[in-house]
């Protein structure tokens, strides 16, 4: 257990990953769930995110915020049905403190988020 704590040590240092994921004993410890490609770049916030790139505001939404992971999955108006679409799929509205206990819940959950992060990316 030490070396859990240790490491949840370390981990409440981080921020975008963090935020998603506060508790590395639940997510070693999940029943069900295959990280791919696409959460990968949800969960760790590396991905096609312009923010990446550039300093300016996201060109589609006209305003100062930055095109990245958040943004994207939780803001961005384009990707609105798909939003509502996981919405209704796990009953709960998709925030950045709910995506990955909602995921956790039930293996369905994690189906939707799985392909709500691919459709996306």
């Amino acid at each position: 257990m030490q070396n859990v704590d240790n490491w949840q040590a370390a981990w409440d240092a981080g921020r975008w990953t963090h935020q998603l994921i506060p508790s590395i004993e639940q997510w070693v410890n999940r029943k069900h769930g295959q990280v791919d490609f696409y959460l990968t770049q949800a969960l760790s916030g590396h991905g096609c995110f312009r923010s990446f790139l550039t300093e300016d505001g996201c060109p589609e939404c006209g305003s100062g915020i930055f095109e990245d992971a958040q943004h994207v999955l939780f803001e961005f108006r384009r990707f609105g049905y798909e939003r509502q679409t996981l919405m209704e799929t796990t009953g709960a509205r998709v925030r950045p403190e709910t995506f990955v206990p909602l995921m956790l819940m039930y293996e369905k959950n994690w189906e939707a988020t799985a392909a709500y992060a691919a459709s996306v990316l």
